[in-house]
């Protein structure tokens, strides 16, 4: 069997490059996504393109660049942009066909599922390939591999009995760590906080506004904005004169929200924390409220009672709480008062993530445990879709 490793940048191909060579059961080769592009440039498109998926996914493409444009730009340009964007992806889908028809592999293997991996993801799909998605990791310093797709399009069974099924795990305490995401340098809001949190709060950790999470996986919320407003709305419905709502802007997000913190600046009980680290956030919380994020499954290994807004693969009846409108959304901020995560469910949820799907160890790791228990997990994978 062949396998075809597929990136776009330098850091990930040495990445794949130690992994492949992990791999001794099976062909394999690393191929630049960027070079693909310029050799195959003045490719002709044939009529023989799936322009339904290809719409979609430049769709994608364009509402995540939107949201980088400020309000003017996109009232000139918003006309001609989604056919460029479309045009482009029409050229990028022509140019992966191409190659994988010259380079006829059995499996490709892609980071992520942004543009690029998306058309290439369609590309092998229409020549009947195996794909294997790979993607930072939910639980801290893990990574996931899967055959079908990352975040909510994963793998995992969604049923609760799957995993009450399963051996119970003993309870145990939470000693880790979670990770510390860089912040972007230089962002309005980059110091905003509290001296002390209060003693009662819901936090609402934001996500990236262009992130696949939110294009593709919030059908109801369209970006941060909107849900910082819907949660305000229904905060103040509450009518619980001593509990806050705390916001926190994700730190790799180039998006700026100069606009909400004058409106939590004028709000006593509504914060955005951007200087207090997640994990305390967390920790004392009364309920976090996301819309598909991975500080729910976070927030689940403290214990903490978790209502989801969008598509999320731990969406699971038992385990979180869910709202899919803003009447649903007041609901659930109600039910959570009440709410306990059942703890034979969460206990045997956390540890099959933790040990029959995730593989330790973090991408671009030179780890040699690490990229041999990626390999294996690949050729595991390959090895029951053959069967």
């Amino acid at each position: 069997m062949k396998i075809l490793f597929c990136c776009h940048y330098a850091k990930m191909n040495d990445y794949f490059s130690d992994i492949s060579r992990q791999i001794v059961d099976h062909e394999t080769e690393v191929v630049d996504l960027h070079e693909v592009e310029r050799s195959y440039r003045q490719l002709k498109v044939s009529r023989d393109v799936p322009w339904h998926e290809l719409w979609k996914i430049s769709h994608m493409i364009e509402r995540g660049r939107c949201v980088r444009r400020s309000a003017w730009y996109l009232r000139r340009y918003w006309q001609w942009l989604p056919l460029s964007a479309f045009r482009r992806a029409l050229h990028l889908f022509a140019a992966y066909q191409e190659v994988l028809r010259e380079k006829a592999p059995d499996a490709v293997c892609i980071w992520g599922m942004k543009h690029r991996t998306s058309l290439l993801a369609l590309a092998a799909h229409r020549q009947q390939l195996a794909v294997i998605y790979l993607e930072n990791g939910v639980l801290p310093y893990t990574t996931a591999v899967d055959p079908q797709g990352i975040n909510a399009d994963n793998s995992l069974p969604r049923d609760a009995g799957f995993y009450r099924a399963l051996a119970a795990m003993p309870a145990k305490e939470t000693t880790r760590s979670l990770e510390v995401r860089a912040a972007v340098p230089g962002k309005h809001g980059q110091g905003a906080g509290l001296g002390t949190l209060p003693e009662r709060y819901i936090f609402a950790p934001f996500q990236v506004d262009s992130d696949t999470q939110i294009l593709m996986q919030s059908p109801w919320i369209r970006d941060m904005r909107r849900f910082f407003t819907l949660l305000v709305r229904a905060f103040k419905q509450l009518d619980d004169p001593q509990l806050h709502l705390i916001f926190k802007e994700h730190p790799s997000s180039a998006s700026e929200y100069p606009d909400l913190h004058r409106i939590a600046a004028r709000e006593e009980r509504i914060h955005i924390v951007n200087n207090q680290l997640t994990q305390d956030l967390i920790e004392h919380a009364e309920c976090i409220v996301t819309i598909n994020s991975g500080v729910g499954i976070e927030s689940l290994l403290f214990d903490r009672p978790v209502i989801v807004t969008g598509r999320a693969f731990y969406r699971i009846p038992g385990l979180v709480l869910t709202a899919d409108s803003e009447p649903a959304l007041l609901q659930a901020l109600h039910e959570v008062r009440t709410f306990t995560t059942d703890p034979l469910l969460r206990r045997n949820f956390l540890h099959y993530l933790e040990t029959q799907y995730l593989v330790p160890g973090k991408k671009f790791s030179k780890d040699e445990a690490h990229l041999q228990a990626m390999a294996a997990k690949i050729s595991g994978l390959l090895a029951q879709q053959a069967a």
